[in-house]
């Protein structure tokens, strides 16, 4: 996998960049070349000061398809789906005043910018891509090894690729879901959903599961537990997917002060409104079958 900076400007935007699409000139053709071998890039955008622009990393999205030419003379390139807000926008340093990218670290803080003009495509290795994604939260902080182990670029790409699908997957979940619980019914908004919200896989990635949206399920942490202990499953009746409760549910109590949660056999999903999202039956039925306590 490769790394890019992508500064994209919010507004005052001579190109035209979309949450689904990136436009540049030839110039930088040759920073997306390894595309046309099949290897992916990583892009985190940056929106620069310029255009009204908040000056941080703010988003990340994943690049598969080589560059197209546009009628106008400039170059096109898609995203994999759309791009991802990243879940705390990020400055160019760290806490400490260090700068993520090694090319501004070797210049005094006043000429960043001057070094950055032009540079609006610019390569970054692994250890600075890890480094961002960190400082804005796709990367928790305990992921990392120890401050006395190097982080190795093996090493800090299995980081990437694991936040990456990870994250990715809960996006595209949560997203299709409508940041709602798909069996309580419990909302929250995009920015909550972080803290509020799960994405569960139906079949777990370890026994063969995919991270294909299909096979997830937005749930609330506590709903997602009882999930894969196999004290809930899920399937098909008809055109619609009813919740069954194992037997040994009903020894736990899920009373509090705001009256009593019921897990009944028989209740129905709430399923997303594209039908192209809906859980994949051969998945919630390997669940029944490996992982359900009956």
């Amino acid at each position: 996998m490769k790394y890019l900076v992508l500064s994209s400007r919010r507004e005052d935007n001579p190109y035209g960049d979309t949450d689904e699409t990136y436009i540049f000139p030839k110039t930088y053709l040759a920073r997306f070349a390894s595309l046309d071998g099949g290897e992916p890039i990583l892009a985190i955008v940056y929106e620069p000061r310029r255009g009204g622009g908040q000056q941080q990393y703010v988003s990340w999205g994943l690049l598969n398809s080589p560059p197209t030419a546009r009628p106008d003379g400039q170059w096109e390139v898609r995203y994999d789906g759309k791009l991802i807000p990243l879940p705390v926008p990020s400055s160019l340093t760290s806490v400490e005043g260090t700068a993520f990218e090694l090319r501004l670290q070797a210049v005094p803080r006043q000429r960043w910018g001057t070094v950055l003009q032009g540079q609006s495509v610019r390569s970054v290795t692994a250890a600075e891509a890890v480094a961002i994604l960190c400082a804005s939260g796709l990367i928790g902080v305990a992921e990392l090894p120890a401050a006395s182990i190097p982080l190795t670029p093996i090493r800090a790409e299995e980081l990437v690729r694991r936040s990456v699908r990870d994250r990715g997957f809960r996006g595209q979940v949560l997203s299709a879901y409508a940041f709602q619980c798909a069996l309580t019914g419990f909302r929250s908004s995009a920015g909550e959903a972080r803290a509020l919200l799960e994405a569960a896989h139906v079949r777990p990635v370890a026994a063969a599961g995919s991270d294909n949206v299909r096979n997830g399920l937005s749930l609330t942490a506590g709903v997602h537990r009882l999930y894969d202990e196999g004290l809930i499953t899920f399937g098909y009746v008809s055109s619609v997917v009813e919740m069954t409760t194992s037997i040994r549910l009903q020894a736990l109590s899920f009373e509090g002060q705001l009256g009593k949660l019921r897990f009944e056999s028989g209740t129905r999903l709430i399923l997303p409104n594209d039908a192209r999202a809906w859980p994949d039956p051969e998945a919630l039925a390997w669940h029944g079958a490996h992982v359900f306590r009956r």
